[in-house]
């Protein structure tokens, strides 16, 4: 526009005089002014041109400026206003493509170059003009290039930059979130699950203290090599921390992505002197119309959420290991099916969508699944992430700030002097309690036999006292915990034990691996053998906390919606920090019955507290208890009573599954609805009351699920832990079944458990005039 209209006042001038145009030409000149006068107007209405229109109005913008040329009387001035000619080409050059360039450079030469021949008087006249156009169109249009071509360089220099770790060679955050819509695109045109792993280097800041940084720089290089070699080109590799990086790829199942993280920390172990702890999640997808949250970051912090979980529970179970698992369906929406390349020069950055939208919206578990409020805007530093389990509102700490650690004094006092100056973490000292009840010990006597009894520590050396003494993190309750180590802490959790439990059943107790499976009921069991002074877990349960859960598992309205898994690790470690836990996030399935119920000869034995609510799963764990010789354990909440069931497979393991309640069944029978229901019924018996029976009659009707009672729940799982204790003990435990008969012993003789199911008042009542009464003549449709 700005040359359009530097034109208009030349046109107007020449027209209103006398001698600058050749006579006769007058009509040209409007023709030309008329052209110019409709390329503005056209170029401000458009505000911007496309590439079609652009080419047809500087196409028409040439030849008026050739026609005015040649229609000028002085040669002089003619050849003057020839050099316009060089404006469009050079314009061109600053975004037109090479081949729109050339094309109106070729024409603007092709222009100037007749007008000078139609009005040079000679030979030189038309030399020295038509070199003079010919410079004047290529000089410019070739520097406007140039200074393009650099520019552009520049800038995509500043785009890797901004994209790529300049360390690793991997894709920082924003490339990350830049890189994000291509892969799942991609995985969803081949119809995979979107997964993500999360990997963060085990004690990296011991091998910084110890050989140095560059030591350290040479790890996350070699690392960085290791994940690329693994994903390929079906994924991205990202450094979304110090020593954290981040992979996004597409995945069949989440089998696959467990072969990949065991397969990339193996890799890691054995090219290089640290190992790695990965977390990992992975998705179906359903792609949306349209966008309901244009924001990446939401997306990828709602994936990194659950896999930052496990990564947590990985660490907090001894690292060096991986946990995975599948999650409920991420909806997502991208915005440009047209992409722009930005790969760096060692093809570390794939190909990234400068324009997109993303969304998640995780879908429900079940039908009673609470739907979350999104979350809010937030805004994260490159070396932040979000702790495991922070709630969406809560600011962000920093990554080596958000695992669960165990720190001595003197091997560790820089990262205790981190945590301790912070105002992220409060400090809690116990060792004044612990000072005051380790000298009450000291002071009694000894007089189990075979027990040596512990060395009294000097309490007033300091020395001493920073030997015994460790700082454990707590990130989920912001808590820094200085505490006594691991032997002395367990002297003092199990001194309330003392000839309840002899020293030689303690040892037994501590070293025997509890595998619970169902944590509803089995977090109570958990909980009552932690007390009594177990250390050694295998947890699984796949579900997390609902509200109608809060009736029998212990946990707040603010655990809603948080891993059963998460709460009960939490809790386990809360009680004792040195408690080693290894979990199961999948649940008890026949890809993971294995490992959950491995025993070795050499190693602890395994005892096995089955609370599971799928009939096959039951079965299927008793199948493989008896091949393994491994006692189970189940108690069963009634309403008000227990049921708990022993299966010494370990003394027998001819002993029939269930005390021989299910052999009527087939084996396709746990498949049959059905046929689940009549072996359910055949393995509770004829135990139930009859409030519990008249409840169970009511599922799905006036009850939504199995009924019930959190006094129950919590002496299921106090009566299994107590068999466990003893049976890990040696003491004379058999199989068989035992009922705990609450009603039996708190209503007899009140005619309390006389309870008659028929009663007008329970099935054909209703509510009529307010509480207490009920209409019997209407009952019920």
């Amino acid at each position: 526009m700005c040359s359009e209209l530097g034109a208009v006042p030349l046109l107007i001038f020449a027209l209103f005089s006398s001698s600058f145009a050749v006579a006769g030409t007058r009509p040209l000149l409007v023709a030309i002014l008329v052209f110019t006068a409709i390329s503005v107007s056209l170029t401000a209405w458009q505000g911007s041109l496309d590439d079609r229109l652009f080419v047809i109005l500087c196409a028409g913008g040439m030849i008026g400026v050739a026609g005015s040329a040649a229609v000028i009387a002085d040669q002089g001035t003619s050849h003057a206003v020839l050099v316009l000619l060089a404006a469009i080409p050079a314009l061109a050059a600053m975004g037109s493509s090479g081949r729109t360039v050339v094309g109106f450079m070729t024409f603007a030469v092709t222009l100037g170059l007749a007008v000078v021949a139609v009005r040079a008087a000679s030979l030189t006249d038309l030399l020295v003009g038509g070199g003079a156009v010919i410079m004047a169109v290529i000089a410019p249009t070739l520097m406007v290039t140039m200074l393009r071509r650099n520019l552009s360089d520049l800038i995509h220099e500043q785009a890797t930059l901004s994209l790529i770790d300049p360390l690793t060679g991997a894709l920082n955050r924003r490339g990350l979130f830049d890189g994000a819509p291509t892969v799942f695109e991609e995985a969803q045109q081949s119809g995979q699950m979107i997964g993500m792993l999360v990997i963060d280097i085990d004690h990296f800041k011991r091998v910084n203290d110890a050989l140095g940084h560059s030591a350290g720089d040479e790890v996350l290089v070699d690392i960085t090599s290791v994940l690329h070699e693994e994903v390929g080109d079906r994924g991205i590799v990202a450094r979304t921390g110090g020593e954290e990086f981040t992979i996004l790829f597409g995945v069949a199942d989440a089998a696959e992505l467990e072969a990949v993280s065991t397969r990339l920390r193996l890799a890691v172990g054995s090219r290089s002197e640290v190992t790695v702890s990965v977390g990992g999640v992975c998705a179906p997808l359903r792609r949306l119309d349209a966008p309901l949250h244009p924001d990446a970051q939401t997306l990828l912090d709602d994936l990194a959420r659950p896999a930052d979980q496990r990564l947590y529970a990985a660490k907090a179970l001894g690292r060096n290991r991986s946990m995975v698992s599948q999650i409920p369906t991420v909806e997502w929406y991208f915005d440009d099916p047209e992409a722009t390349s930005a790969t760096s020069d060692d093809g570390t950055a794939r190909q990234v969508r400068a324009t997109s939208a993303l969304v998640s919206a995780v879908a429900p578990r079940s039908a009673g699944a609470t739907t979350r409020a999104p979350r809010a805007a937030s805004t994260r530093a490159e070396s932040e992430r979000r702790t495991p389990t922070q709630s969406r509102s809560v600011r962000f700490v920093d990554v080596d700030e958000a695992t669960f650690e165990i720190l001595h004094p003197g091997r560790d006092a820089d990262r205790i002097r981190q945590l301790t100056s912070s105002n992220v973490y409060e400090v809690v000292d116990i060792w004044p309690d612990a000072v005051a009840e380790l000298r009450q010990l000291d002071a009694l006597d000894h007089v189990e036999p075979g027990v040596h009894p512990a060395v009294p520590l000097d309490y007033d050396d300091p020395a001493v006292v920073d030997e015994h003494t460790r700082y454990v993190v707590f990130p989920w309750r912001r808590r820094v915990v200085r505490m006594p180590d691991s032997a002395t802490f367990y002297r003092l959790k199990t001194a309330r034990n003392r000839f309840l439990v002899t020293g030689a059943e303690q040892r037994r107790w501590d070293e025997t691996i509890i595998a619970v499976a169902g944590l509803s009921v089995g977090s109570s069991a958990v909980s009552a053998c932690s007390l009594t002074g177990a250390r050694h877990f295998r947890l699984a349960d796949p579900d997390t906390l609902a509200a109608t859960n809060l009736n029998r598992m212990s946990g707040s309205v603010c655990d809603v919606g948080t891993s059963k898994l998460d709460l009960t690790v939490r809790r386990l470690l809360e009680a004792d920090p040195y408690t080693v836990i290894e979990s199961f996030a999948d649940g008890y399935t026949p890809t993971t019955a294995d490992r959950f119920l491995a025993t070795s000869e050499s190693g602890p034995r395994t005892i096995v507290i089955e609370e599971i609510d799928d009939v096959a799963a039951k079965i299927d764990m008793r199948r493989r208890a008896q091949a393994l010789r491994i006692p189970v354990i189940s108690a069963t909440d009634m309403g008000d009573n227990v049921i708990l069931d022993i299966e010494r497979y370990d003394l027998d393991p001819t002993y029939p599954i269930f005390h021989g309640r299910v052999e009527q069944f087939t084996a396709g029978d746990p498949g049959d609805p059905a046929q689940r229901l009549r072996m359910a019924a055949s393995i509770v018996g004829d135990v139930l009351t009859p409030r519990m029976a008249f409840s169970a009659s009511q599922i799905g009707r006036g009850v939504a699920s199995w009924p019930q009672l959190g006094s129950t729940g919590a002496m299921a799982g106090a009566f299994a832990a107590a068999a466990a204790r003893n049976i890990v003990c040696g003491h004379r435990v058999e199989s068989g079944r035992h009922v705990l008969d609450i009603e039996q012993m708190l209503n007899a003789g009140d005619g309390g458990s006389a309870w008659n199911e028929l009663d007008p008042d329970v099935v054909a009542g209703r509510h009529t005039d307010g509480p207490g009464t009920w209409d019997r003549e209407k009952p019920p449709a």
